[in-house]
């Protein structure tokens, strides 16, 4: 698979399971670990930058109401 595909991939996993995408930065080494595990985590082939989808039960209230918000104002909630 190419990088491209990877990401699309990753991104495309990200708008489809109950997840939000966290950097690595943000992450404590053993969720990461357990990202990588379960194949959910990805690094940006040209920033080296790493990316995790994490589930959205493990997000604060203010994340939960973040991501509700975006998705009433774009008209994307269902």
């Amino acid at each position: 698979m190419t990088p491209e595909q990877e990401t699309i991939n990753f991104l495309h996993r990200a708008s489809t399971e109950n997840a939000r995408i966290v950097s690595s930065n943000d992450l404590h080494e053993i969720v990461i670990a357990e990202a990588q595990a379960n194949n959910r985590f990805w690094v940006d082939p040209e920033t080296g930058y790493g990316w995790a989808l994490i589930p959205w039960e493990l997000s604060t209230q203010k994340d939960r109401q973040r991501k509700a918000d975006y998705f009433l104002r774009n008209g994307m909630l269902r």
